[in-house]
C-alpha cells in the first residue's frame, strides 16, 4: 500500500496530453461547455450569489481573473471560490455514475482561474489538466469506498478539490515537493459536514464547490514559496485521509489501480434534467408512464417505488423535507417532489425551482403518497440509480423499471439536445446574451481545443 500518493503526483505531473485518447478530451470538452453553461444559469438562480460577489467587492484584491457575469478582476483564489460556488447551485452539471460525483465541478472554474493567473495557457492544455483533475476525484471517491454522509462527512467537494489541487499544479508546471506542498495544504483545508442535508433552507449544498475550489487554488498558490508543509503518505497513510475520512469500505489502492489504462472520467452522465441524477430514472419514468397511458395527475393515487439505500439518504429522506421542500436545492434533491413536478406538468424545467414556482400543494400532496422501501440488490455504485416504480392510478396499476435516463453514456443526448441546453441556461444569465453571442460562444467553446489562449473564452464570460 506504499507510494499510492508518489505515484498519484507522477500521474498528475507526467502522464502525456498525447497519452490520453482524443475521444476522452472530446467528453472532457463536452464538460466543458456543460459546466460553463450551468454556472451561467446560476448566476441568476442562485440566491446567495449577490453575497458572494458582495464578499469579492469587499475584500477581493484586484487582479488577473474575472468573476463571471460581472465587472470584477480578482485574484485567482477569489475568482475561483465564487465562480465554483454557482457549480452545483443548478445541479445540473455532469456527474460521473462509477463514482458519485459531480467530477467537474470544483476543477472547471479553479483551473480557469489559474489559466487567467498563468496566462497564456492553450485549449488543448486546459482539456488534458480538466480531465486528469475529473479522473483524480473520481478515484479518491471510488477508493474511499462508501457514502461518507452517515459518518457526517459530506465530501464531493473534498474529492474535488484534491483532484483540482494535483491538475492545478500539473498546469502551474509544479515539481513534485511543490505539488506534496498543495496537497498537504489542501488537506488542513477541504471538509465539509452532511448536517446541512437535513437543514431545508439551508443553500451551503448549492455553493460547497466554491469553499473545495478556493482550498485547492490558495493551496496551489502557497505551494509556489515552498513551506515546506507537505507529507508523504498524505492518502494511504496510517493516519492518512483514508483512515480519517472512511471505515471500513476504502481500498486506498483503488486509487491508482489501472491509472493511464482505465479512465473513469470518460462514463460521464450529461445531465438533462435540473434535478440530483438519483431523481433521473425517476422523473423519465414519470413521463413515460404518464405519455404511454394517457394518464392525467389527479389518475395517480398513489406510488410504490424501490430503490439503493444511497438514494433514500440523499433524495427521499428526510420525508419531512424531501415532501414540502421550500429551496431550489432541497425541491432538486427530493425524489417525491421531482416525481410530482413531472406527473403535474409534463415536464421539469428550470424555470419550475424559481422561489416562486416550488410551493405547490398538489405537489406536496403528490409527495406524501409516494412509498419508499431500499431494494439490498441496488446496494453497488453503478446501480444505485436503478428504480422499480409502481403506479396505482384510477385506471389500473402501470409498473417501469429504469436504469438510466437521458443523458447517459448508454443514452445520450443528439447535439442540438445539448445545444438547447446550453441556450436555455445562457438565456438566465446575469450577461443578457443575444442570440448572436450565445451563437458566438458555443462555436468558440465547440472549437475549444483548437484555442491558443482560453483567456479568450473567459472574455465573453
Amino acid at each position: 500500500m506504499m507510494d499510492i500518493t508518489r505515484k498519484l503526483i507522477d500521474f498528475a505531473l507526467n502522464t502525456r496530453t498525447e497519452d490520453i485518447p482524443a475521444e476522452y478530451l472530446e467528453v472532457q470538452k463536452h464538460s466543458l461547455i456543460d459546466a460553463l453553461a450551468c454556472i451561467e444559469a446560476a448566476t441568476t438562480q442562485n440566491p446567495a450569489f449577490p453575497s458572494f460577489v458582495a464578499y469579492a467587492r469587499e475584500h477581493g484584491e484586484t487582479g488577473p481573473c474575472r468573476i463571471f457575469s460581472t465587472d470584477l478582476m480578482v485574484q485567482p483564489d477569489t475568482a475561483a471560490f465564487v465562480n465554483a460556488a454557482l457549480s452545483h447551485s443548478m445541479d445540473l452539471e455532469d456527474t460521473c455514475q462509477a463514482a458519485t460525483l459531480h467530477s467537474n465541478a470544483v476543477t472547471t472554474p479553479a483551473l480557469l482561474a489559474l489559466a487567467q493567473y498563468r496566462g497564456g495557457v492553450s485549449g488543448k492544455e486546459l482539456l488534458a489538466a480538466l480531465f486528469i483533475g475529473s479522473e483524480i476525484a473520481c478515484r479518491v471517491s471510488i477508493a474511499t469506498g462508501e457514502d461518507l454522509a452517515k459518518h457526517g462527512w459530506h465530501t464531493p467537494h473534498v474529492f474535488g478539490s484534491y483532484g483540482a489541487t494535483l491538475a492545478g499544479c500539473r498546469l502551474m508546471g509544479y515539481t513534485y515537493e511543490e505539488t506534496l506542498d498543495a496537497l498537504g495544504a489542501n488537506a488542513y483545508a477541504a471538509t465539509g459536514l452532511s448536517q446541512m442535508m437535513n437543514d431545508g433552507n439551508s443553500l451551503m449544498r448549492a455553493v460547497r464547490d466554491g469553499f473545495g475550489a478556493k482550498s485547492a487554488v490558495q493551496a496551489i498558490l502557497l505551494a509556489k514559496h515552498h513551506p515546506h508543509i507537505g507529507f508523504e503518505e498524505l492518502f494511504e497513510g496510517e493516519k492518512g485521509f483514508f483512515k480519517a475520512y472512511s471505515r471500513a469500505g476504502c481500498v486506498p489502492e483503488k486509487l491508482v489501480e489501472g491509472l493511464g489504462e482505465k479512465w473513469y472520467a470518460s462514463e460521464l452522465v450529461i445531465k438533462f434534467w435540473p434535478a440530483c441524477l438519483g431523481c433521473h430514472t425517476s422523473i423519465q419514468s414519470t413521463l413515460e408512464v404518464m405519455k404511454e397511458n394517457g394518464l392525467k395527475f389527479e389518475d395517480i393515487l398513489s406510488v410504490d417505488m424501490k430503490g439503493s439505500e444511497f438514494i433514500r439518504s440523499i433524495v427521499v429522506d428526510p420525508r419531512e423535507v424531501k415532501n414540502r421542500p421550500v429551496t431550489a436545492i432541497s425541491a432538486k434533491f427530493s425524489i417525491p417532489y421531482c416525481m410530482g413536478l413531472a406527473a403535474k406538468k409534463g415536464r421539469v424545467v428550470l424555470s419550475d425551482f424559481l422561489p416562486e414556482n416550488i410551493p405547490d400543494e398538489d405537489i406536496y400532496g403528490f409527495a406524501e403518497r409516494v412509498r419508499f422501501s431500499v431494494e439490498p440488490e441496488y446496494a453497488p455504485r453503478l446501480k444505485a440509480n436503478y428504480v422499480d416504480i409502481t403506479y396505482h392510478t384510477s385506471k389500473g396499476d402501470f409498473f417501469k423499471h429504469k436504469e438510466a435516463a437521458l443523458g447517459d453514456p448508454s443514452c445520450p443526448m443528439s447535439t442540438e439536445q445539448f445545444r438547447e441546453k446550453f441556450r436555455s441556461c445562457t438565456a438566465l444569465s446575469a450577461n443578457r446574451y443575444t442570440e448572436e453571442q450565445v451563437g458566438t460562444l458555443i462555436e468558440l467553446l465547440e472549437h475549444a481545443d483548437e484555442l491558443a489562449d482560453v483567456g479568450e473564452i473567459v472574455k465573453l464570460l
